[in-house]
């Protein structure tokens, strides 16, 4: 077969585009959230830095072919592409990108002789998947209690309110670009990079990653500081109080330059590694690329005939949407359809999700229940519906809502991830979300 003689570099690089054309809408959203300026402005190098890794272990003699067929990564790579399916059927769009992630290096698993050193350079790729934004609330928390501790020393008055820091010049908030996530994922890639290429001792490998992860938040803590003691010292008319991206990065770079002194501690010896090649077994390796390319060719027509297979909502159904000014509604960030109807005096919107683009889910963590702009009271939940009564200073408002998957019903995003799953299991996937509005007197 041809695949028996083709370059390892070139099975590595069939693998990934396998997976890629098959799986674009991964490619597509880490495209659209991925290669920005901000949190993963570290992107664009990712894919080098995997092509590159991939090259060294070639050239070090450690990217050689399996020698025969190993059942225990058939099964391996098709329980993976298996949990693929039902994340992307049940709209858990984490799930999805790990398991994507998993699914290139369990492939690799497969052909080449599995290690370490050959499955970290497509583990590798998970900072470049956008999974992380999960930790900007915890950091932003950390960050605000860092802050809050280090200003007491300084005898500036403050006044801390959530993430809101009060000085007598103005009011500094720490959004989510200021939790430093963009700089945690910058320690942790180098780090893990670093050991990799230079550390092969556990222990030291251990704490010079700890050393970069703490590094990274005490730099943004620092920054933060710093900020606010020039808006203080300036009376908030400094040009960093309007662009303060690059004024963090300058205080990282001394840091980096520390990291890699402290890394050189612990660094092995350099040189290639070689070890010699094993002698072909052309039958054996055959029946493994035989088996292989099947896996890697079919997996993907499975796949997506899975997913298009899905039940879909008539969307026939819903009414133009009629919006109403400074109306309560939820923030849902990347619903499918919107569809409203009138019963009396309540408004009623149902909010369609099909799953078929990634972030396209009911449960997505940027989408917001509580309305903003409101005074929010009489908090009540059953087991099938949330309520809630809302003010400002013009009206007020009763909401009830829901969430329903497949044909039930739950109030709680909890229960609705676990009935998901089971749906997921029959190939169900669509999702709606309810929304009821009720005028109430003034």
């Amino acid at each position: 077969m041809l695949i028996t003689k083709s370059h390892p570099l070139l099975i590595v690089l069939l693998i990934f585009l396998a997976a890629g054309v098959s799986q674009y809408p991964i490619i597509e959203n880490i495209w659209q959230f991925s290669f920005d300026d901000g949190t993963y402005s570290h992107a664009y190098l990712i894919p080098f830095i995997t092509g590159f890794l991939y090259w060294q272990l070639y050239r070090d003699g450690l990217l050689v072919y399996q020698e025969r067929l190993r059942p225990l990564f058939i099964i391996m790579s098709l329980t993976i592409m298996l949990a693929l399916i039902i994340f992307t059927i049940a709209q858990f769009t984490t799930g999805y990108r790990i398991s994507f992630i998993l699914f290139l290096s369990s492939l690799i698993a497969l052909i080449f002789r599995p290690s370490i050193k050959v499955l970290f350079p497509s583990l590798f790729l998970i900072f470049l998947v956008p999974i992380w934004g999960v930790l900007t609330t915890p950091l932003q928390e950390l960050s605000t209690l860092a802050v809050t501790l280090i200003m007491q020393v300084t005898g500036i008055p403050i006044f801390v309110e959530e993430n809101l820091i009060t000085i007598p010049a103005g009011i500094f908030e720490i959004a989510g670009g200021c939790s430093g996530l963009r700089y945690l994922l910058v320690s942790l890639a180098i780090s893990s990079l670093y050991t990799f290429l230079y550390i092969d001792k556990f222990k030291p490998a251990v704490l010079f990653v700890v050393f970069a992860i703490l590094g990274a938040l005490l730099t943004n803590w620092i920054r933060i500081t710093a900020l606010i003691l020039i808006g203080h010292y300036t009376n908030m008319e400094s040009e960093l109080m309007t662009d303060h991206n690059t004024f963090g990065w300058y205080l990282y770079i001394p840091f980096m330059l520390l990291l890699f002194t402290f890394g050189q501690k612990y660094c092995q010896s350099s040189g290639s590694i070689n070890i010699d090649k094993p002698q072909k077994r052309a039958a054996n390796w055959q029946n493994l690329a035989t088996t292989t390319s099947i896996v890697i060719i079919s997996s993907p027509v499975i796949i997506n005939n899975t997913i298009y297979q899905q039940s879909n909502f008539n969307l026939d159904h819903c009414d133009t949407v009629q919006y109403v000014n400074d109306l309560p509604l939820p923030i849902v960030v990347s619903e499918h359809r919107k569809c409203s109807y009138r019963v009396q005096s309540t408004l009623k919107y149902t909010y369609l999700f099909n799953g078929k683009k990634l972030g396209q889910s009911v449960n997505y963590f940027e989408n917001k229940f509580t309305p903003q702009n409101y005074k929010v009271s009489q908090i009540k939940n059953t087991k099938e519906w949330n309520t809630m009564t809302v003010r400002n200073k013009n009206s007020a408002y009763f909401i009830e809502y829901q969430f329903i998957a497949g044909n039930k019903a739950t109030s709680s995003l909890t229960s609705l991830k676990k009935i998901k799953i089971l749906n997921a299991l029959k190939g169900i996937g669509d999702t709606q979300l309810v929304w009821h509005i009720t005028p109430l007197p003034q």
